[in-house]
């Protein structure tokens, strides 16, 4: 407060009045009133007032006589309205230190630097033109208290400040320090957050076993040496946080302060497979992976925008595995759905202080097997990744959000193949499927302001079981029409309409695969194929499942087709993996494959880490395929197992008459033992109890099969009948035997049906090969299948039961294949860990041992295989088997087995188009099943 004077005492003043202050730079100080009389008035004004007395009188206020050692303060004076001039002195320039002196207008400043600890004063003098002088001082006290953050310099801890990493482990603790040397000055030290306290926690040291509160106040000798500060929540902003050290004594109160942030850098991944990130949630175990924990993204294959390039939306393969066609696009906003969401978050921190924010692989195979978006919008751009990718780490400062969170997206290129040589060698020990992510950031000078980080695998290719629901079924042209009237449109059938071979099963393997969050994609595995051309080894990668099942919510990946260089192998096709289902202890199956599979094949499946691949023998196999013993089929206590007998199959032949026959058409001569006589000519056959073949009961005949004796193995046409006569006019001279000792080539090999499948059979004859005599037993038949031989030519396929039960080398070769399928069967079963049922089923194979007879070379099912077959719609296709009948007139071979499955039966006759190609009903058609119900890593850990 401001007292009045006298205006007329001010006038007859003829002394200069000074009014000196001692000020802080960003502090003004002063008094409220000062006692006035006559002769003298002094005034406590603020800066830059005007001067209220002009009376020879000077006086300096009442000020805080404490400074810090190192620091600059301003001494104020004005003066007037006589002219004059200020000088200042220093009593101890060791202690206190003039550096600057300057008058301007009425106003004289001096800056003092403290220099020492201790006691010195400051005096001013103002000398008139008249020579009058006038002078006034202050005695100030310099100690050394300091509060310090370690590493930031003095300069910087209050304008700059110390960054706290916000993590909640040793990188969000700093160490603070503290000094207090006072010389005389006698006091309390109080360390008092200003600002910011609820932020952070101050401990007594790194362990964080005893924690500080604040204020707290310490005696000058007590004073720790160090304490640790952690933020514990970030700050709004930068600088929020004020700490300071304080010192009260009769010489009056000083600070020294210091400010902090606390920062968050945060990167966010589903770690909890909930498919949403969290803030909070997903922080445990964000950078690791457990049965329970560990973020994933998905390959990105299917065709969400449909366009008309016919290719996946992120790349696809050529026939030697390199990546092709690779697109950087987000396709639409179906495409979106594919992509796995990153969160990074900053919080605490002003924009402006943010100086660089960056994402971090620890190498390059990691960021070369994903695309990576700023955002996931349709027909945004990869900014980051691909098989070319050259960087370890990409800049994200000018994507991100201030204050808040910025979404990335991520695509997945390829599945887990760990080969050195998967995907054309790009990846330098092949791809793990991982993807490390560690974000950083730096703050003003350089400053880090923490790291974070996390880990993703990609999500894996799981096949599916029989057990699961058929939604479409595929097959070339017409092959499909015996499925149709049965199903009912309970399951879609379609066709290709391409020269491509009939195979279907072998040409794919759809799958699917899936990610918390992300829809449950199917996945078409193109697997290896290649023929052989006149010019050598040649791609047969069928292109019809690029033409009809890459879509939306449908990829599709090409398999390297490295038969084309390392040889044809039939073990590498669809029939040759199956997937036993689901049991107690596998709740996603197990993938059973033939041992006849190529190494990088066998890798892929093993790499995907959770139907865990095991082998059985299927190398004593023609084709080499699991599918040619054995099948899977639901039943009532979830599944069975359907496997070929050949022990049955011999035991249901032996009480059958010896003019049973195989694979026959219409009629045949059941109960007639016919015998020829010697009086058959080269085209007739003479029956030796004179039969009246034009009686009508032997209206049906048309083809005559010799089975024992002189001429046996000939198959003859019927021309004509007669009494006791039957003429002839084609003859084919075909086998008796099933089996054989290794295949002698295409001229040597017609002495069984199974090397006759790969030779060139005998031509046939309009006359007898040789001409029955009365050792020669046959039988009538009114039609006969027929087998195709090494170059298309056809050849009756009819043979009796007497033949194949005479034939000692075929149950030779049976007796091993039984012991191989009953090892099979005990794999199996000790595999699942449940009690399976096994429903076995009477196949039999033909074929050759090899060379030296000690081990099978090849062998084929006789028959139409039951055990290949196929599920679909609630029913069990399987083949038709044109076997021998009982006298009942049932196939001893088929009947009762659709008793053994709970499904329903349906048979289709396949022989024409399938069997006699060395295939049956799985073999010619694929079926696309529904994914798993469950999310499928709540059910499995990986192994």
């Amino acid at each position: 407060m401001i007292r009045t004077i006298n205006p007329q005492r001010l006038i007859r003043s003829t002394y200069l009045g000074i009014n000196l202050l001692a000020l802080c730079i960003s502090t003004l100080l002063g008094c409220d009133m000062l006692t006035t009389t006559e002769e003298t008035a002094s005034l406590c004004v603020e800066l830059n007032s005007k001067p209220v007395s002009n009376k020879l009188s000077v006086k300096i206020s009442p000020v805080n006589k404490l400074l810090l050692l190192g620091t600059s303060i301003n001494l104020q004076a004005k003066a007037g309205p006589a002219p004059g001039s200020c000088s200042w002195s220093s009593s101890d320039n060791t202690v206190l230190l003039i550096t600057e002196s300057f008058s301007q207008n009425d106003t004289s400043v001096t800056n003092i630097k403290t220099k020492g600890i201790g006691t010195a004063t400051i005096t001013i003098k103002y000398t008139t033109k008249l020579g009058e002088i006038i002078t006034d001082s202050i005695e100030l006290t310099v100690i050394d208290l300091d509060i310090d953050v370690l590493g930031i310099p003095d300069a910087d801890e209050e304008s700059v400040g110390a960054f706290l990493p916000f993590s909640g482990g040793t990188d969000s603790i700093r160490e603070l320090t503290f000094r207090a040397i006072l010389g005389n000055v006698v006091g309390k030290i109080t360390l008092d957050s200003k600002s910011g306290a609820d932020k952070i926690r101050l401990w007594s040291n790194a362990s964080k076993t005893k924690r500080i509160q604040t204020p707290t106040q310490f005696n000058p000798t007590e004073l720790p040496r160090s304490l640790f500060v952690e933020g514990i929540e970030p700050t709004v902003g930068s600088r929020e946080i004020e700490l300071s050290l304080t010192i009260k004594s009769d010489y009056g109160q000083i600070s020294d302060s210091i400010k902090l942030s606390v920062v968050r850098i945060d990167l966010d991944v589903d770690s909890d497979r909930d498919g949403i990130v969290h803030d909070d949630s997903d922080e445990s175990g964000e950078n690791e992976w457990t049965e329970t924990q560990g973020a994933m993204f998905m390959v990105n294959y299917d065709n969400d925008d449909g366009d008309q390039d016919g290719l996946p939306d992120a790349i696809y393969f050529d026939v030697n595995g390199l990546p092709i066609s690779e697109d950087f696009i987000v396709n639409g906003p179906n495409d979106t759905k594919d992509l796995t969401e990153v969160v990074v978050r900053i919080h605490g921190i002003d924009t402006n202080d943010l100086k660089a924010v960056n994402l971090h692989v620890p190498k390059l195979d990691h960021i070369k097997g994903i695309h990576m978006f700023d955002a996931i919008e349709q027909g945004r751009i990869s900014f980051w990744g691909g098989p070319n990718e050259s960087n370890l780490a990409t800049d994200l400062t000018k994507y991100l959000v201030a204050g808040g969170k910025t979404t990335f997206g991520i695509e997945g290129l390829f599945f887990r193949y760990t080969a050195p040589e998967a995907y054309g060698g790009i990846f330098e020990d092949g791809y793990s499927g991982e993807l490390e992510l560690e974000l950083t950031a730096t703050g003003p000078k350089g400053t880090s302001l923490g790291s974070d980080q996390v880990l993703l695998r990609v999500a894996p290719f799981i096949i599916l079981p029989n057990t699961q629901d058929a939604v479409e079924i595929w097959g070339r042209d017409l092959n499909l029409e015996d499925f149709r009237s049965t199903l009912q449109d309970i399951v879609a059938l379609h066709h290709y309409q391409s020269g491509e071979d009939q195979w279907t099963q072998d040409h794919i393997e759809i799958g699917y695969t899936q990610a918390p969050g992300r829809p449950k994609t199917h996945i078409v595995l193109q697997l290896p194929r290649a023929r052989l051309a006149n010019e050598g080894i040649e791609d047969a990668t069928p292109q019809w499942p690029r033409e009809h099942l890459l879509g939306r919510n449908q990829g599709l990946f090409r398999f390297w087709n490295f038969h084309m260089t390392k040889g044809l192998n039939a073990g590498d096709y669809g029939g040759n993996i199956e997937l036993m289902p689901p049991t107690q202890e596998w709740p996603l199956g197990r993938i059973l494959v033939g041992n006849t599979i190529s190494p990088p094949l066998l890798k892929f499946l093993q790499d995907q880490r959770v139907q865990d691949p095991f082998q059985i023998s299927t190398e004593w196999l023609r084709v080499g395929h699991v599918d040619e013993v054995l099948a899977f089929v639901p039943d009532e206590n979830q599944w069975s197992l359907v496997i070929a007998d050949p022990i049955q199959a011999k035991s249901l032949l032996a009480p059958l008459e010896e003019d049973a026959v195989f694979f026959k058409r219409g009629q045949v001569s059941r109960g007639y033992y016919f015998s020829a006589s010697p009086k058959s000519s080269k085209t007739t056959l003479v029956d030796s109890a004179n039969t009246n073949f034009r009686h009508s009961r032997w209206e049906f005949a048309k083809y005559i099969r010799i089975y024992d004796g002189t001429g046996a193995g000939q198959v003859a046409r019927i021309s004509s009948k007669d009494s006791g006569i039957l003429t002839i006019d084609k003859v084919w001279q075909t086998p008796t035997k099933a089996a054989d000792l290794g295949y002698k080539g295409p001229a040597e090999s017609t002495a069984s049906i199974n090397g006759q499948l790969d030779s060139i059979s005998i031509p046939p004859s309009g006359q007898w090969f040789n001409i029955p005599d009365d050792t020669s037993r046959y039988l009538l038949i009114e039609d006969t299948l027929f087998w195709i031989d090494g170059i298309g030519q056809e050849v009756p396929a009819v043979i009796s039961v007497h033949e194949i039960l005479n034939d000692s080398l075929l149950w030779d070769l049976n007796d091993i294949a039984a012991y191989k399928i009953k090892d099979i069967v005990d794999r199996i079963d000790s595999i699942s860990g449940d009690d399976i049922n096994v429903i076995r089923v009477p196949d039999f194979f033909m074929g050759s041992f090899s060379d030296k007879g000690d081990a099978i070379e090849d062998a084929f099912t006789f028959a139409p295989a039951l055990a290949n077959l196929q599920v679909a719609g609630g029913w069990v296709f399987s083949s038709e088997r044109y076997g021998p009948q009982n006298l009942d007139g049932n196939d001893v071979l088929q009947h009762g087995f659709a008793t053994l499955i709970s499904s329903s039966v349906h048979t289709i006759d396949g022989w024409d188009r399938y069997h006699r190609w060395t295939g049956n009903i799985h073999c010619f058609t694929y079926v696309k099943r529904e994914p798993f119900e469950f999310n499928w890593w709540s059910h499995i850990s990986e192994r």
